[in-house]
């Protein structure tokens, strides 16, 4: 490491300290000609990850775009603080495991979907049901219906976690609250 002050090529290293659960180095070094002390930080470099949109566009992995999804599907529920930045650290790893420098965005869906599905059960079935229904929505009354109905199964759900509530779309202008079939 050269000295910053007398550009001396060589300092001596007077201490070392492990940093972040040993992911991060401190050094104090001290240069041998004039004496100055400096503080170095060395860290591994991880390669960067590139994202495969579905247009086929690629771009750089931003690991704050995962953490405000998850916190936005967390957002208003009975979860732990620090869940969404667990969740996010935890398929930042599986990506980097996978060897691969390049993962498309569904693949980063199903990752956060199955954290999800571990923070919450049921979290991801209600959020990707309401997607799926409303898509075929056709006129504001079937919308309106299907989100009333909706609300009746996420109440049901909160008040029975071990039993299933599923929609029978076949059904639904039948009645209010939609057909609701159980499943043990």
């Amino acid at each position: 490491m050269r000295c910053p002050s007398c550009k001396e090529p060589d300092t001596r290293v007077v201490d070392s300290r492990d940093l972040d659960e040993g992911s991060v180095i401190r050094r104090r070094r001290a240069c041998r000609i004039c004496g100055t002390r400096v503080t170095t930080y060395e860290r591994t470099e991880l390669a960067k990850l590139y994202v495969v949109k579905r247009s086929g566009l690629r771009e750089e992995y931003d690991a704050l775009k995962l953490l405000d999804g998850l916190r936005t599907a967390l957002a208003r529920r009975p979860v732990p603080v620090d869940a969404p930045e667990r969740a996010m650290e935890a398929i930042e790893a599986q990506i980097r495991a996978s060897g691969s420098t390049e993962i498309s965005t569904a693949r980063i869906g199903a990752l956060a979907m199955a954290a999800l599905r571990e923070i919450e059960l049921g979290l991801d079935v209600r959020r990707s049901l309401r997607r799926a229904l409303l898509r075929g929505c056709r006129s504001r009354a079937q919308t309106h219906l299907l989100l009333q109905s909706l609300r009746h199964v996420l109440r049901y759900t909160k008040q029975n976690p071990n039993r299933v509530m599923l929609l029978c779309p076949t059904r639904l202008q039948s009645s209010s609250l939609g057909a609701k079939c159980q499943l043990a």
